[in-house]
């Protein structure tokens, strides 16, 4: 049979996993939110940067991962998505001319390795695949629009 109880107030606590593993005594009178571990976040990813007002690189991807912090940093960039490799969205601007681009390699896992190729040719050429060393674009801008897939 239910019964009606009176709060005076309500505590809830949301934590990472981390924060509540750590509490040694947890309050009874509380409530404690941890964050689903198995939740994967859509990270709409723009990489951007201009170099004497010319934009020397755009760049879109779409990423998974199950962590909410926005991607705003090179460092954040490795952070979540090192090790993978991103398929980016239609064309890529790349020293102001716009590529065919097929791909974001976060392989390497630092300086001159983590890239962005993309193809060259026209014609019978043969297509050379073409790397740019994200490391080395001082100003590169990151915005991350963040989301819990529907």
């Amino acid at each position: 049979m239910p019964t009606d109880t009176k709060l005076n107030n309500l505590v809830i606590n949301y934590l990472t996993q981390q924060q509540y593993d750590a509490i040694a005594t947890k309050n009874e009178n509380e409530l404690y939110l941890t964050p689903d571990s198995t939740a994967r976040y859509k990270h709409v990813v723009n990489l951007s940067f201009e170099e004497a007002g010319v934009k020397k690189l755009s760049a879109l991807f779409t990423g998974y991962n199950s962590s909410n912090e926005p991607v705003t940093t090179y460092e954040k960039l490795t952070k979540l998505f090192g090790g993978e490799t991103l398929e980016l969205h239609g064309k890529v601007i790349v020293n102001g001319e716009v590529k065919d681009t097929k791909y974001l390699d976060l392989h390497g896992g630092g300086i001159n390795t983590d890239n962005i190729a993309y193809y060259v040719g026209t014609g019978n050429d043969p297509l050379a695949l073409v790397a740019i060393n994200l490391d080395q674009l001082s100003g590169l801008t990151i915005a991350d629009d963040v989301c819990l897939p529907k």
